[in-house]
C-alpha cells in the first residue's frame, strides 16, 4: 500500500514540475477499449463469435451472393484485424457519417421489422479499401467498431452488382437517339454542380412486344439503364436515390422517362420501339400515344 501511495505521489510531482500529461495504466486500457469498441455493446466480441445461424431473417439473404455463411465467415475474419476510431474517421466513416455501401441485418428479432427487442448489425464501407464500420443496435443500446477485412469489404461493395445486358443490335438501331437523351441528362446535372465526365449504358434489353391493332404495327419495349462516370465521387451531390456502384459509377441520375423512337420497316411490317428506364405494362398505352405524337410514320 505504501508503495502505491509513493508511486502516485511521484506521478503528481512530475505533473506539477513538467506540465506534461501522465497516462496511468487504467487510462491506457480505457483508450485502447475506445479504439476497439465505442458504445454499450461490445461489437468486436459480438462478431468474433457470430455464426451463420446467428441471422434469423430469411429475406435479408435472398441474394445468393450475400449469404449467412459468407457474412459470418467474413465478420469473424475481420474481427481479428481491429482498427482505431481515428482510422474510421480518416476514411469518412465516423459514427453518424454515411458510407457508399451499407447493409443492415437482424441478429435478434423477426422479419416484422423494427422493434425494441430487435438487435441490428449495420455494416458500412467507403472508398478506403477493406475498412468497414460495424454498428450494433438494440433499443437504446449501441456499439461501434472498425475492422479491416478484404472478404467483408468485397462482400459489401459488390452486393448490388448486376450483370450488364446489352443487345448490340438494338444499340445499333437506337443508340443515337438514346445517347442524345442521356447526354442531355448529364449536361443538366453538370449545370447543377455534378462532377460527371461521361456516361455508360449498362442495360439495353428486349422485354416484350405487342401489335397495335390500329395500324398492325409492332411495338417493342426495351429496358434501359445507364450510369454516370466521375473521377471524384466525394464531390457528387447525392439526392433522389442516387448511389455509387462497385466500379465507382453513379446510378439513378435523372429521369429518362419513356423514349419513343422512329419506325423501322422490316419488309412485311412496321416496327417501333419504346425505350424506358421503368417499363410497366400499364404504361404501354401512354408510350404508344407518345410514339404517335413525336414520331409520325414516314
Amino acid at each position: 500500500m505504501k508503495r502505491i501511495m509513493a508511486w502516485l505521489l511521484c506521478a503528481v510531482l512530475v505533473l506539477g514540475l513538467t506540465g506534461c500529461a501522465v497516462t496511468f495504466p487504467w487510462q491506457q486500457r480505457e483508450e485502447e477499449q475506445q479504439n476497439e469498441d465505442m458504445g454499450t455493446i461490445n461489437v468486436v466480441n459480438l462478431i468474433t463469435n457470430v455464426e451463420a445461424t446467428s441471422f434469423p431473417v430469411d429475406h435479408e439473404f435472398a441474394d445468393k451472393r450475400f449469404t449467412r455463411f459468407k457474412l459470418a465467415q467474413a465478420l469473424r475474419q475481420a474481427a481479428q484485424n481491429k482498427r482505431s476510431a481515428e482510422d474510421g474517421a480518416a476514411a469518412g466513416l465516423a459514427p453518424g457519417k454515411e458510407g457508399y455501401w451499407t447493409r443492415a441485418v437482424h441478429l435478434e428479432g423477426t422479419s416484422g421489422g423494427f422493434s425494441a427487442g430487435d438487435m441490428w448489425l449495420e455494416l458500412t464501407c467507403g472508398l478506403t479499401e477493406n475498412l468497414v464500420r460495424v454498428t450494433a443496435y438494440k433499443s437504446s443500446q449501441f456499439g461501434v467498431c472498425y475492422v479491416e477485412g478484404q472478404e467483408l469489404y468485397t462482400l459489401l461493395r459488390h452486393m448490388g452488382d448486376r450483370e450488364s445486358v446489352i443487345n448490340e443490335q438494338v444499340r445499333e438501331r437506337y443508340g443515337e437517339v438514346l445517347g442524345k437523351a442521356i447526354e442531355e441528362i448529364r449536361q443538366d446535372a453538370l449545370d447543377n454542380g455534378q462532377p460527371f465526365t461521361g456516361w455508360e449504358i449498362t442495360r439495353l434489353e428486349f422485354l416484350r412486344s405487342y401489335v397495335d391493332e390500329t395500324d398492325d404495327s409492332t411495338v417493342n419495349i426495351y429496358a434501359v439503364e445507364y450510369v454516370m462516370l466521375t473521377d471524384h465521387p466525394e464531390q457528387v451531390i447525392w439526392k433522389d436515390g442516387m448511389a455509387l456502384d462497385s466500379q465507382g459509377r453513379v446510378e439513378n441520375v435523372g429521369e429518362l422517362g419513356r423514349l419513343a423512337t422512329r419506325y423501322w420497316w422490316w419488309g412485311d411490317r412496321w416496327e417501333s420501339a419504346v425505350l424506358s428506364k421503368n417499363p410497366a405494362a400499364d404504361e404501354l398505352a401512354e408510350a404508344r400515344q407518345a410514339l404517335n405524337e413525336n414520331n409520325p410514320r414516314p
